[in-house]
């Protein structure tokens, strides 16, 4: 018996596939709103075409790691709309492969979140920041206009030589951009 005609158009949709692709989002969208946003559209979309899986950001580096499973026909919709999505750059498949029932490691969607970020818990670090340029140079210590891609705003950086501190002194002071729309150039 032929093969082809031994598959039904209703067994290929019975076909679960486990996808995994990795991703790089551009600066303006590496941020906890945006992906607050991502999360919540995904988290029904999927639950209505049975897809779990997981979503894995990580801010410091812009990096997106994404773990979908479910009807083959629906992750692969999903997967051609990620491609064409403008948010991010570098997508590369790292598996795809047929899984049956009981191979399903996730059962509905969610999401992870890398370097402890989260709504009201978020602690900066000095790699969270990049410079822009100088706001102006002291004595003691240099301020800098720099860019949080975290929390995707401006932020005036003071910079302290250690050279110059004492034991009493704080090595990074940060201040938020004025809300006024004042830049720091």
């Amino acid at each position: 018996m032929n093969v082809l005609k031994s598959l039904s158009f209703s067994s290929v949709e019975n076909l679960l596939i486990r996808l995994v692709y990795s991703s790089k989002l551009l600066v303006e969208y590496n941020n906890h709103e945006v992906i607050s946003d991502i999360i919540k559209v995904s988290q029904k979309n999927n639950q209505a075409h049975q897809i779990g899986g997981e979503i894995i950001w990580n801010s410091a580096k812009s990096n997106i790691i994404q773990i979908l499973e479910g009807p083959s026909i629906c992750v692969n919709k999903l997967y051609n709309k990620i491609k064409n999505d403008p948010r991010h750059t570098n997508i590369n498949m790292i598996a795809c492969d047929d899984i049956t029932e009981e191979q399903k490691l996730y059962d509905v969607w969610d999401a992870s979140v890398i370097k402890g970020i989260s709504t009201g818990n978020y602690e900066p670090s000095v790699n969270d920041f990049e410079i822009k340029s100088i706001i102006g140079q002291g004595g003691f210590s240099t301020v800098v206009k720099s860019y949080n891609s975290v929390k995707n705003k401006y932020y005036a950086v003071k910079i302290i030589s250690k050279k110059k501190m004492t034991r009493n002194m704080c090595m990074i002071l940060l201040f938020p951009s004025a809300k006024s729309g004042k830049n720091y150039h």
